[in-house]
Parts: structure tokens; C-alpha cells; sequence
């Protein structure tokens, strides 16, 4: 169980990691855009696109915390 949560905790910090930096590359793409639509569609739909990626994985660990702790209390520590 702890290697399963050490295993997610890793993987959701890449993946907000990885959500953030799109996010910051797509506020990049909007600023340097100079108004051209086509760069500044790509742009915006980049920023959203990670931001419903960060809220997935921040939904994904709130999940799998809420899942270990009734496991933990159903199962026992499991030690």
C-alpha cells in the first residue's frame, strides 16, 4: 500500500508538473501571438486544455486519498 501511494504521489507531481508548464507555454504562445487569430486560438486552447489536466490530477489524488484513507480504516494499516 505504501509503495502503491509513494507510486501515485510521483506520478500526479509529473503530471502537475507537466499541466503547469503547458500552461505556461501556452501563456507564452498567447503574449508573442501579435494578434494573429490563428496563434492566439492555439494558444487559448492550450491554456485550457492543461487546466482541465491540472484539475484531473488534482481530482485523481484528492480520489486516491479519499480511497486510502477508507482502506486504511476498512483494512488496517496493513503492517
Amino acid at each position: 500500500q505504501t509503495f502503491i501511494q509513494s507510486v501515485i504521489q510521483v506520478l500526479i507531481t509529473l503530471s502537475g508538473l507537466v499541466a503547469a508548464g503547458f500552461i505556461v507555454w501556452g501563456g507564452v504562445g498567447y503574449i508573442t501571438s501579435s494578434g494573429n487569430p490563428e496563434a492566439l486560438e492555439k494558444s487559448k486552447k492550450t491554456i485550457l486544455y492543461s487546466a482541465i489536466g491540472l484539475t484531473l490530477v488534482l481530482g485523481a489524488f484528492v480520489v486516491s486519498n479519499i480511497v486510502s484513507q477508507l482502506a486504511t480504516s476498512a483494512f488496517g494499516s496493513g503492517q
